[in-house]
């Protein structure tokens, strides 16, 4: 537990910080290999730039963990609404069948 006390234009607070999420730890080939299987599996118009994103993630506690771990990252483009991790998220069903080819593509090309 933190506190930390914070002083602007005259003001206190008092912040207790109860949890802290690891950052992303992305290995650059775990992302190479995604690319390649996205491209593979749903096409060269699929792979979109890397994004950086705030969003916090139970995955980012493993290679904190297990540093020696490779690190890669998926955002499948099922439109989730509100968001991720939302208790009234409701997310594209058609993306699904996308998500299993990039899985069971990675795991093709990962474990032979």
């Amino acid at each position: 537990m933190y506190l930390v006390i914070l002083y602007s234009f005259g003001a206190e607070a008092v912040e207790n910080i109860l949890h802290r999420t690891p950052a992303s730890i992305i290995t650059p080939e775990v992302t190479d290999i995604i690319a390649e299987v996205i491209k593979e599996e749903l096409g060269p118009q699929a792979l979109i730039p890397p994004i950086t994103t705030v969003g916090g993630e139970d995955f980012f506690w493993y290679p904190k963990e297990k540093p020696e771990l490779k690190t890669g990252f998926i955002a499948l483009g099922e439109d989730a609404q509100p968001g991720l991790h939302d208790p009234n998220m409701h997310f594209d069903h058609s993306a699904l069948p996308n998500g299993v080819k990039l899985h069971v593509g990675l795991v093709k090309k990962i474990l032979g």
